[in-house]
């Protein structure tokens, strides 16, 4: 008889590297998610300034900005309105109950995922308002 010399792994070996793996995995995927929410929480502010820029230049042709129900007057689409996840932006303009001739002000805000974004307020949003607010003297 031939006594042949067998290598490899032993079943206890291969459970002793799939468990540190598994170890490894379940320390990172955390990691992984918390990155997604914080790049979510970009396009959202990324959003949320393009919404801004179109109010600004709607103010600077109007002298005013538009009313709640009449925000597509400044070429901003519902679509513009919605951000990742099914995050539905903001629009409030001032003073409240003003049409489209008296809103000089407005504040746009979205809930973004990260609260402790140093970006968000003590409720977790982060907010944009008006540049061009009338100054009261």
């Amino acid at each position: 008889m031939r006594k042949t010399n067998q290598k490899g792994f032993t079943i206890i070996e291969l459970l002793v590297v799939i468990v540190i793996i598994g170890i490894l995995v379940a320390l990172a995927l955390p990691q992984l998610f918390a990155a997604q929410a914080r790049g979510r929480d970009t396009d959202r502010k990324n959003d949320l300034k393009n919404v801004q820029q179109k109010l600004e230049t709607y103010f600077n042709d109007n002298d005013a900005y538009p009313a709640a129900d009449d925000i597509d007057a400044a070429k901003v689409t519902t679509a513009d309105m919605q951000g990742p996840r099914n995050t539905t932006y903001t629009y409030t303009p001032s003073p409240s109950g003003c049409d489209s001739d008296s809103c000089q002000s407005y504040e746009l805000s979205a809930t973004l995922e990260n609260s402790d974004d140093p970006s968000a307020d003590s409720s977790g949003n982060y907010v944009l308002k008006s540049v061009n607010q009338e100054t009261t003297p």
